[in-house]
């Protein structure tokens, strides 16, 4: 069993299991007695010890057929909003079922029998309904939906027959409403935007019989009123403006009669959460002790309306409560917290007693609603998807009373609590996830997993569920990781001092209980020191960052939606005051804290590669803080991905909600996954030098091909190729590097077409002749995938290079016919170096050619552009959507600021680039992707490869158009190779890869898109 205990001081001190603790031993918080057995169906999980050190690694096991997946975690449906009727014996609540066709969350109203178990069904008429609301009686609902032009609208719904009406009048947004207890109004908000000014939520009530409506001027919270029992007034939560910035509320009362709004005396500090009691004589309401701030202190308090008295109660064990109601009896509030974990009932005495805790220890009370003394809510566990429970104070030993959630039975990996000390001696709590099939005594690659707030801690919900989460848990799981949520000092769930710990201190003590935590870990034996990622989302991703600069301890990294600079994300977040609260307000010595805090300020320090995830429209964190890490962190050697998203502080559509789950999954899988052996080139089936091949034939009308003649290497010895290497200026380009990219097999095996075929083209392109490269395998069964190749450089300086026809042999031992164009006025074509339209239609000319080669797949084709051939690239992209599949390497997006406009003006534009010479910024932006992305073809899938040190094309050019692809939707991919140069010859292998594997996905995998021919 595990015991409860306070502090003299009311804190609430950690559960302690009566059994010994070994290392990290723990008792789960899931073996409870027997009142939780009314969990139907959940086996309690059995204390799992900790494997002893010294044991071998294990490697990430592949997922099974079995196996959790990113998109079996999308099946997991969400359940929220029950509400039990006015007699208590039916709930309705909410199921949220993700329609990835749509990108839309399908939203279904059930209504189930409070006293026995299974789901009765869908409310019938109110298909997409939501926020449900029992009338005066069992008979009516009421709930929100939109309307057939698009607005937001109250509908009455008759449980019955499912007959409904529409009672409030159409708007834009409606924030929240509520029926009045005799059913007679509804109470609604609505967001106003006026035309100057801040928008403000306005508070309305309607009549349900012949449309009256009452409106009071008054900036409302959006979700914060509650009616009297006598359904004559309502008690308000006054916030000024729409603003995230909770710190200044308090509590008003409208009258509905006269339409009068008088302010409450509630005493100090901001008030919030009111309820009437059953005689409408007092109101229960939440409260700071004092001025409001992010830490989040609050108690409880009681209004007299009669002699305007306040009551403040006990403090509860973690002094931060929320509100659920008046105890049945009247005799006591119950409120909402957190106790580790595990989100709890708690139950405040008005005679001033302690409070105390109701219900088992080990299961979360999400979302309660009472009727009398029966509460219906939402809980879940680690091995158990939400369902609606009802139960009966005080025991709440609970009844299931839906049934959802689809029949998964994947393993999952088991998780349960584990405590260590920090480096200070203070014990510290998380949540460990074992991987699926561990086996005592093997150590395995760990995620440390951060969350968010930083109060808001890391809870025992349903690790294969993907509410509130970036991360993936039970598919991370399931590949072989092992992760720890560590509930570092900050964290809401410990008491008020274990809070306030981190006042003055992000980055600091928090960090050294999160590393403390690893280590545990470590030398429990479960966790490889040699493998270990870490991940977070908001202050999560702070927090990441935080430690990255901090420690080189980690191999990968995952940040999503992290602040990086903190003097700028004051000045630019909506979330008001909140770094102020904690940190102090930006001015003299809380300055020196903000630059000191800043991951920003420590970027050159960071050495494993970095994923970082960002909303294009995230206003609590705007994205300019992934921009500004992620070019400081691709500096100094950091490999980066970045992954913008249209959306704001987290990922909501569905598709999004996937993206982000599959791309930190295969992140991590990746960069911490031992390096398998990788298959050697030229050995795919029916491509060796044994395999009997020819040349795809022309066998079709050859307008566009002028003439077709083998390509002759110009070097026929790999000691030639090696001094011809050894000579160039580029450091990279000689020695061991260029002998690992191009060995003495490899060599000879292009040089003699032992499995591919080159020829030298030239075609037709707007009455000039064009030449360029055909290099294809000598077998295509039955079709190849095209790839069309453009060059870097330009006029003088643009040419397709001997090791760009290398990397074409390359990709035609793969399975791809590659086509490169020298385009106009270079390599010998006809006419003049052109920027512009000329070029691009060089390139989109290749498709003609490609439509007259036998075995060409011209409904499979892909772009590769280098330099200037991925600024081509882009200009390709938006005149054509017969591309599925671009990469993009250093390409310029914005040719209107670059840094080097004025030698380019010098040496270059003039007389190259289309109209020029009649207007510069608008020829120059004509050339420019980021002034027009949205012309981009939607369907192609793009990759962007940039270095972090390119000096000609800096990588902002990237991080911008990654940004405009994310706010369009467009699928695509942002690589920032750590210490990468323009060319990118130094990480040519990892290029060969990220290229490789993105074809493959898109032009002959699952990524790939039908397109008719």
């Amino acid at each position: 069993m595990i015991h409860q205990s306070f502090t003299s001081t009311g804190e609430a001190g950690r559960p302690r299991a009566d059994c010994s603790r070994q290392n990290l031993r723990n008792v789960s918080p899931f073996i409870v007695g027997a009142t939780a057995l009314a969990l139907a169906g959940c086996v309690p999980a059995p204390t799992r010890p900790v494997a002893g050190a010294g044991a071998e690694p294990a490697a990430v096991a592949p997922a099974s057929a079995s196996a959790w997946t990113p998109a079996m975690q999308m099946d997991v449906r969400r359940v929220s909003n029950p509400r039990l009727s006015p007699s208590g014996r039916h709930v309705v609540f909410e199921v949220a079922t993700a329609d990835l066709d749509a990108d839309r969350w399908s939203r279904q109203l059930r209504v189930a029998s409070a006293d026995r178990a299974g789901d009765s069904g869908p409310l019938v008429g109110c298909e997409d309904c939501r926020d449900a609301r029992w009338g005066a009686d069992d008979g009516l609902l009421f709930a929100r939906a939109t309307d057939d032009a698009g607005l937001e609208r109250v509908f009455a719904v008759q449980v019955k027959t499912g007959d409904r009406r529409p009672v409030t009048p159409a708007a834009a947004r409606v924030g929240w409403y509520e029926p009045s207890p005799d059913g007679a109004w509804v109470a609604y908000t609505t967001l106003e935007q006026p035309a100057s000014g801040a928008a403000r939520w306005q508070l309305h009530a309607v009549s349900t019989t012949n449309g009256a409506i009452t409106s009071w001027d008054i900036d409302a919270s959006a979700g914060e009123f509650a009616w009297a029992p006598t359904s004559d007034c309502i008690v308000v939560v006054y916030q000024p403006a729409a603003t995230l910035d909770w710190r200044g509320k308090f509590l008003t009362l409208a009258t509905l009669s006269d339409g009068a709004v008088t302010r409450l005396s509630t005493g100090p500090g901001a008030a919030w959460l009111p309820q009437f009691d059953t005689r409408g004589r007092r109101i229960a309401f939440v409260a700071s002790p004092g001025a409001a701030t992010w830490m989040r202190d609050a108690e409880l308090r009681v209004l007299e309306l009669d002699s305007n008295a306040v009551i403040t109660l006990a403090a509860t064990p973690d002094r931060n409560v929320d509100l659920l109601g008046w105890h049945p009896g009247g005799e006591a509030l119950l409120g909402l917290e957190y106790e580790g974990s595990t989100r709890r009932l708690v139950e405040v005495p008005l005679d001033g007693g302690p409070a105390h805790y109701l219900g088992p220890s080990d299961r979360s009370v999400r979302e309660p609603h009472a009727v009398g003394d029966r509460l219906a809510f939402v809980s879940e566990r680690w091995n158990k998807p939400p369902e609606v429970f009802v139960g009966e104070l005080p025991s709440l030993a609970g009844r299931i009373v839906s049934s959802v959630q689809p029949d998964l039975r994947a393993p999952l990996g088991q998780t349960e609590v584990v405590r260590w000390t920090s480096s200070d001696g203070i014990e510290v709590e998380g949540l460990l996830t074992y991987p699926v099939g561990y086996r005592e005594g093997a150590r395995y690659p760990l995620l440390v997993r951060l969350h968010g707030g930083p109060p808001f801690p890391a809870s025992d919900g349903f690790i294969g569920g993907t509410f509130m989460t970036a991360y993936p848990l039970a598919a991370i799981a399931a590949a072989g990781f092992a992760i720890l949520q560590p509930n570092f000092r900050g964290s809401a769930g410990y008491g008020r001092t274990f809070r306030h710990a981190l006042h003055g201190d992000w980055g600091g003590q928090d960090v050294r209980d999160i590393m403390a935590g690893v280590d545990a870990m470590i030398a429990g034996g479960v966790a490889d020191p040699e493998r270990l990622g870490i991940m977070g989302w908001s202050y999560g991703g702070y927090l990441a960052a935080s430690v990255l600069t901090q420690t080189d301890r980690f191999a990968a990294a995952s940040i999503g939606a992290g602040m990086t600079d903190l003097s700028t994300f004051a000045d630019s977040t909506s979330l008001g005051g909140m770094l102020a609260d904690w940190l102090g307000d930006g001015r003299g010595d809380s300055a020196a804290l903000y630059r000191e805090r800043s991951p920003l300020a420590r970027a050159e320090s960071v050495s494993c590669p970095v994923l970082v995830q960002h909303g294009t429209s995230d206003s609590r964190v705007p994205i300019d803080q992934a921009q500004r890490f992620i070019a400081a962190l691709a500096r100094p050697g950091a490999e980066v991905e970045f992954a913008p998203y249209a959306g704001g502080h987290g990922p909501r559509a569905p598709r999004a909600v996937l993206d982000v789950l599959e791309r930190n999954l295969r992140w991590f899988a990746r960069q911490l996954r031992p390096v398998a052996a990788s298959p050697r080139i030229g050995q795919a089936p029916g491509t060796g030098p044994d395999a009997p091949g020819r040349f795809p034939v022309l066998v079709r009308k050859r307008a566009p091909i002028v003439s077709l003649t083998d390509y002759e290497f110009p070097l026929q010895d790999y000691g030639e190729w090696l001094s011809f290497v050894d000579k160039s200026e580029d450091a990279a380009w000689r020695g061991a590097a260029m002998r690992q990219l191009v060995d003495e097999q490899t060599f000879h095996r292009y040089r003699d077409r032992a499995t591919v075929a080159a020829h030298r083209l030239a075609y037709r392109s707007d009455g000039l002749t064009i030449n360029g490269f055909i290099v294809a395998p000598k077998r295509c069964d039955p079709r190849c995938p095209v790839v069309l190749f453009a060059h870097g450089g330009v006029a003088q300086w643009g040419r397709i290079t001997f090791f760009d026809v290398l990397e074409m042999h390359r990709l035609a031992e793969r399975g791809y016919i590659v086509l490169a164009s020298a385009l106009r006025g270079e390599g010998g074509s006809e006419g003049s170096p052109n920027l512009g339209a000329g070029d691009r239609d060089d390139m989109i000319r290749l498709l003609n050619v490609a439509a007259h080669i036998d075995g060409a797949d011209t409904t499979r084709v892909g772009l590769w552009g280098f330099s200037r051939g991925g600024a081509l690239g882009y200009r390709v992209l938006a005149a054509t959507d017969a591309i599925d599949a671009a990469v993009l390497v250093g390409a310029r997006s914005d040719f209107v600021n670059s840094e080097r406009r004025a030698e380019f003006h010098e040496h270059v534009y003039p007389g190259v680039v289309d109209d020029y010479e009649a207007d510069e910024d608008a020829a120059l932006r004509a050339l420019s992707a980021t002034y027009w992305p949205e012309k981009l073809a939607a369907g192609t899938s793009v990759l962007l490869l940039h270095g972090a040190n390119d000096s000609r094309v800096p990588v902002g050019d990237s991080l911008q158009m990654a940004t405009h692809l994310a706010r369009l939707e467009r699928p695509f991919r942002l690589v920032v190779p750590a210490r990468g140069s323009h060319t990118l010859i130094e990480h040519q292998l990892q290029v060969r890869k990220h290229l490789d594997d993105w074809f493959d996905q898109h032009l002959k995998g699952a990524g790939r898109h039908a397109r008719q021919p």
